[in-house]
C-alpha cells in the first residue's frame, strides 16, 4: 500500500507506493518494497535511500529504536540466506 506523513496534523502525504511493510524509528522510518529496504528521514520524505544494497533481496524483520535487521532472501529459491544488521544514522 501506501505510505503516507502528516506532520503536526497537516494533510497527510504519500512518501511511498506499494510498501510491503514498514517500521517507525527514531525521526525516520524504513520500509520495503521491491525486495529492497529503504530509509526515509522524516524531516526529508521525498529522499528515501535503498539500505539494504543494490544486489540484495531483502525483506524487513524488525526495527528497535535505530537498529534494523532483515533477511537476506537472495537466492533463487526465497530461503533465507542470512540475517543482516545495521545502524540507522542520520548521516545514511
Amino acid at each position: 500500500g501506501d505510505l503516507m506523513l502528516s506532520h503536526n496534523g497537516e494533510k497527510p502525504v504519500k512518501i511511498a507506493s506499494n510498501v510491503l511493510e514498514y517500521e517507525i524509528g527514531d525521526d525516520f522510518a524504513v520500509y520495503s518494497k521491491d525486495q529492497k529496504i529503504y530509509v526515509i528521514l522524516l524531516e526529508k520524505p521525498l529522499q528515501a535511500q535503498v539500505i539494504s544494497g543494490d544486489m540484495i533481496r531483502a525483506k524487513l524483520a524488525s526495527l528497535n529504536g535505530n537498529r534494523l535487521c532483515f533477511y537476506d532472501v537472495t537466492d533463487d529459491f526465497g530461503l533465507i540466506d542470512s540475517v543482516r544488521y545495521l545502524v540507522i544514522s542520520k548521516e545514511e
